[in-house]
This record gives C-alpha cells, structure tokens and sequence, in this order.
C-alpha cells in the first residue's frame, strides 16, 4: 500500500481521495480548508458502487502531510500549482509529485521550482468525472476513463509506476513518450473556451436571454470554432510531438465527421447532461461568469500554454489567437469599469494611440523594418488583450541598425494624422529614441513643454546587443547624461544660462571621447554575438534577450495582430517576472497628467 497526499478539496480531490482510502492506502489531505472536511469519505459512482475510506490527517501545513508520502498528488487548478510546488517542495523528499493535468502548466512549473530531476507524473486528461456532494465528506464519480495516459519522469521504476497508478485508478494506464504530449491537450483548454466563444464572442456583449446548458445546448457553431481551434492544435502536436502522437484529432476522438455529427455526439454524452454554463444573471439575460473556473482555468492557463507554445513554435493559430484575445479582454472587463470604461478619458486615448500603432504597423510591414511591442504594450496584450486597463502609452522596439529606415519610412509615409519627432525634427526633444505623435491630441509632459508636437505619442525604443546590463548602466550614467544634455535637457529644466553654458561645453568636450568608447563597446558586443539587448542613453533595469524575440510572432491587441517577440513568455519574465499576476491597486495608474483627444 502507498502513502499518498492529495494537494486541494475540489471534487477530483475528493473522489481520488474516497478511492485511493477504499484499497487500504495512507491518505492525507492538504487543504485550505481542513475543519470543513470529516476522517471518512465516501464516494458513489453512476452504478450505486461506493469508495469509503479513512483520510488518515487533513491539515493546511505541508510539513504535517507531505513528509513521508510516495505520492504527492495535485487536484489544483492552474493558479494555485505554482504556489502549491513552493510551498511543498521543503518536505516532498523522494516522493514523485503528480498533477491530476499537465495542461495547465505543471511541467512547466515543476520543473522551474522542483528542478530537472524532480519524479514527476501527470495525466493528459483528468482521470474521473467527478462532482462534490457534501465538501469534505462526500463526492460523485459520474464517470471512468477507458484508458489513462500519463507523462512519468525520473521515477525509479516507471513501469512499476504505471502499474500503481493502474491499481490506483482503476484503470488501464498507458505512458507518453514525453512531457509535451501529456501537456498539450483539446480537452477543457479547447472544448470549453469555443464553447464559451461560440455564446458571446460576436455577440458584443448582449445577454443571452435563455441560460443553456453547456453540453446538452451544444451548437454546430460551437463545433465550428471548436474543428478550427483543434486543426491549429494538431499542428502544434506533430510539430512537437511529433506524427505519431497518441493525442487524437476531436472528431476522431469523439467519433464524428463533421460539425453536426461532432455536435449531436458532444450534446448526447450521459455525464455531461445537466453541467450548467458559467454565467451570471445580469438585467436582460445572462452573461459570462468570468470568476468560474473556466475562465480562470482553461483560458488563463489551459489555452495560455496552447496559444503560447503556438507562437514558440512559429505554429500558425488565428482561431486560437482571436478566441485567446476575447476571453483575456472579456476577463479584464471588470478592471476596464474601474480604469478604462467606454467614453473615458483614458479609453479615448487608448484608442488613439491604437490609430498609431495601427499606422506604424502598416508603415513598417510595407517596408520590411522588423518592430516588435514591448514592455507595458506587449504585457497588455498577453495578460489583457490589449491595453492594461490603466496605461496610458505604448511602445514598441526595434533594431538600432534600422534607425534610419525606420525614420525614412515614417516621414514618407506617415499621414497627416501624424508626426515623427526626434531630435532632428525638435531641437527639444532630448532622447535619442524617436516618438510617433497623434496631432490631434494633447498629453501635458511638463518636462516636454518646449516640445513641438506634444500629442498622444508611441514610444519607439531603439535596441542594440550589449555585453552586459553592469556595463549599459555604467555608460548610461556618463553617456545618457552627455546625450541628453547636448540634445537641450538643460533648457527643458529651465537650467540658468551659465549651468546650460556650462554642461553643454562639457558635454560636447566629452562627446568625441564617448562616442569612440561606445564604438568600440558596440563592436565588442557584435563579435561576441552578445544575447542581451539594450539601449546606453537610458537605462534599462532588465535585460531583453534577442533569442527571445527572433522569430518574431503575431498576437491580437485591441483585434488587431501586431509583431511581438517569439518567446514572449521569456521576454515578459525577464521584464516583469510573474506578469500574469496584476500590481497592487495603488500601483496601478499612468502618467500623472492631462489628457486631451480631438476629433
């Protein structure tokens, strides 16, 4: 018999528990809520068949349950797997740590946390259909597999796992070649985000005015988006896993030919006949529930991981792409209310500075310069869809050897709508990176005052590869002052005119030097093929890297499809470490400034 702790109370938690107890194992519970839960469990399947088990301790401390297991076993969903690892990892010891799925990251975070020769296993898709009767004390099994398939790594004898794992399950139990294809999934990742998709993506936000059921109401429109989302997800399979993947097409898997059949087979599956949709009743109907689980689950991790290796991979996915776009935008709704709600200020701005964004693009694509969003631009459009609710500029980057056909193509083809400024075209614009002004907008810099476009703007930041961030910061403390100070920082500060007379001699004393040393810097960081990118007339608290942005990708911001680095989970990370994760209320806020749009 085997010691085993199961992480979580939800209802996998609760049938894995009543069945694992029932055969004589050792089973603790770790949980956020351990007076809620009884020593005994019992489960009931759809044939009248009862689990009863002892829990032999239940405890919201890891060190109490975890210590001493075989088995450490997940029943999390994905936002809580990250932590959960950290929290357990002091007292795992030779356990072998398993996920009830590795769709939504387990892999990825396990191997981050626990380290590359963690054991550790996973499920392809969950292993019961399960409901919670009475929390802590009861469950449903409203359904088994005929067959498992798990992803085992570093574990001392994986066919003797597997046969625990069949003992365990009741089930056959057949193992993947790799982690991947136990992670990449069409089940909840897919099938509920179309579905969800289908109900409200074109709608534009109208309630729904009858509640329908989400399996048994299922639609041909549904199975629609949900063949097209599958046909990007099986290229992404056997590009990674290769052709002969065990992970089958939906309608193969579900025994149907096309949208009809795939909808008649989905809505007439006994178990799921009476899951509910999750939506909330609002005046007029009902509406998407965006706390549910299928929100914070299957879109926020469950796709993420799908839509993410996609770009990774350079796996074409526009289905998966505009379904990804409008859950992360329909998610962030309840901070656009609070931030950003239609007909603000900042919204309008937001969408002006959209209109430039949208300029450059077309700019750049018709003349073959390499752009890619960056920062709080391309966080936004990761975490939200498009603009983080309370952000109030954008940025892209691109490479400092394109400078000047970047500002070439601007001036020629800019419409009026628009101005390039740099500090050739404003003898007070004092940074070396170029803006792209709107000239129907104002955006009250006072350090910008003497400017002469003072509109909405998109920040173009010029990169260039660096050998260090120590040696950016060190030339940035000299050469970004030298910079600025020639390009009339000083009389943007309203300097006295000895202070200007002063640092500006300096500054153009200096420069030669300067501009030698960087030279030679620049030439040093070519020939050693530096990774790191960065800019020396700002500086740059965090490194990019140029293996995390070639090859480029394309994802949705605001509808649209601008370039963004191919990694753009590395890129983030490095940035903003944990970006998934919003600031605290009192960090969230732009500039402190006046905004104006103009018609």
């Amino acid at each position: 018999m085997s010691r085993i702790c199961i992480c979580g109370g939800g209802s996998l938690g609760h049938v894995c528990a009543g069945v694992f107890a029932s055969c004589g194992n050792e089973v603790t519970i770790l949980s956020g809520h351990p007076s809620k839960w009884t020593d005994n469990i019992v489960v009931t399947d759809n044939d009248g068949r009862q689990y009863c088990g002892r829990i032999s301790r239940i405890s919201d401390k890891p060190e109490e349950v975890v210590s001493n297991s075989d088995i450490v076993f997940l029943c999390l969903p994905g936002y809580l797997i990250e932590k959960t690892l950290t929290d357990i990892k002091p007292y795992i010891g030779k356990a072998v740590t398993g996920s009830v799925v590795a769709s939504t990251g387990f892999f990825k975070f396990a191997h981050s946390i626990l380290g590359p020769g963690a054991a550790l296993f996973a499920f392809q898709r969950t292993p019961f259909i399960a409901r919670v009767k009475e929390y802590g004390k009861s469950a449903y099994l409203l359904g088994y597999k005929k067959e498992l398939l798990a992803a085992v790594e570093n574990a001392a004898d994986t066919e003797g796992f597997a046969l625990m794992l069949e003992d365990l399950f009741r089930t056959r139990v057949r193992m993947l070649p790799s982690w991947q294809e136990a992670a990449l999934s069409n089940s909840n990742p897919i099938l509920h985000t179309s579905r969800l998709y289908s109900m409200f993506g074109e709608s534009d936000g109208k309630p729904l005015a009858v509640k329908p059921l989400f399996y048994k109401d299922w639609t041909d429109g549904a199975s629609d988006v949900l063949i097209a989302m599958d046909g990007e997800f099986m290229e992404l399979v056997r590009f990674v896993c290769g052709k002969e993947s065990s992970i089958q097409p939906l309608l193969e898997y579900y025994e149907s030919h096309d949208s009809s059949s795939l909808t008649a087979k989905i809505s007439s599956i006994p178990a799921f006949q009476t899951i509910e949709s999750p939506l909330r009743e609002v005046e007029g109907g009902w509406v998407p529930d965006t706390e549910s689980r299928y929100f914070t689950e299957d879109f926020s991790f469950g796709l993420k991981f799908i839509w993410e290796m996609c770009h990774q991979y350079s796996v074409p996915c526009p289905t998966i792409d505009r379904v990804y776009a409008w859950g992360c935008a329909l998610i962030g709704q309840g901070l656009s209310v609070s931030y950003n709600p239609q007909g603000s200020v900042l919204r309008k701005a937001q969408l002006r500075m959209l209109d430039i964004l949208v300029e450059v693009d077309r700019i750049c694509r018709k003349c073959g310069i390499d752009y890619w969003m960056d920062a709080g631009t391309l966080l936004g459009a990761v975490r939200h869809g498009g603009f983080i609710p309370w952000d109030d500029d954008m940025d892209i980057c691109i490479n400092r050897k394109d400078r000047r056909r970047f500002r070439k193509a601007m001036e020629e083809n800019l419409s009026d709508r628009f101005a390039y400024q740099d500090c050739r075209t404003d003898k007070y614009h004092f940074e070396m990176s170029p803006r792209i002004r709107d000239t129907h907008s104002f955006f009250d810099l006072p350090i910008e005052r003497k400017q002469k476009f003072r509109g909405l703007f998109l920040d173009v930041v010029l990169l260039e590869r660096i050998p260090s961030m120590r040696v950016q910061h060190l030339i940035y403390l000299l050469y970004g002052r030298v910079t600025r100070t020639i390009h009339n920082y000083g009389e943007v500060m309203y300097d006295s005119a000895f202070r200007k007379f002063a640092t500006k001699l300096a500054a153009y004393l200096i420069w030669p030097a300067m501009q030698t040393a960087l030279g030679i810097i620049r030439l040093y960081s070519e020939l050693t093929r530096s990774d790191i990118l960065g800019r020396y007339y700002v500086g740059f608290r965090n490194p990019r890297y140029l293996s995390h942005i070639y090859p480029l990708t394309e994802i949705y911001f605001e509808g649209h499809r601008f370039y963004a680095p191919g990694n753009f989970d590395g890129y983030l990370k490095a940035m903003f470490g944990d970006y998934m994760a919003l600031p605290p209320e009192g960090q969230r806020g732009g500039h402190d400034v006046k905004i104006e749009v103009y018609d």
